[in-house]
């Protein structure tokens, strides 16, 4: 006589529940500014449309010949997924004492913080460096 077939009462875990969650690294911001998750397609169109540098566009200060700072949403995970939060905002220096300095942020209140204290940082370069003559 054969022993009934039961079901142990601990499966054993298949091989995807050791494997931990993978996080986005496409990023798009929803109505309200926030980021959500994102198709790679949907992403894209934040780069290939005409008006996509708007939408991405927090803040951009020009300084003459102190350069010039910009700060935008990345919309892709510049962490890596090596950060608690995905790291999608940038503010960059162009031209200037400072051209080529850059700061990346994980949220957008950070960003626009970051951005006046980056135009800050330009303007007593600027002065220091004999840049621009008041």
């Amino acid at each position: 006589m054969s022993t009934p077939h039961r079901r142990p009462t601990n499966p054993p875990q298949s091989p995807a529940d050791d494997v931990p969650e993978i996080r986005s690294h496409y990023f798009k911001l929803d109505e309200s500014g926030a980021p959500v998750p994102a198709t790679h397609e949907e992403w894209s169109e934040l780069y290939e449309s005409p008006t996509g540098i708007e939408k991405r566009r927090v803040a951009l200060t020009d300084l003459g010949p102190r350069g010039t700072v910009s700060t935008v949403f990345l919309g892709l995970d510049h962490g890596w997924g090596l950060s608690d939060e995905p790291v999608l905002w940038e503010t960059m220096v162009f031209d200037g004492p400072l051209d080529d300095t850059q700061v990346r942020y994980t949220s957008g209140a950070a960003a626009i913080e970051g951005h006046a204290l980056m135009v800050a940082r330009l303007m007593t370069a600027a002065t220091e460096k004999g840049a621009v003559r008041s």
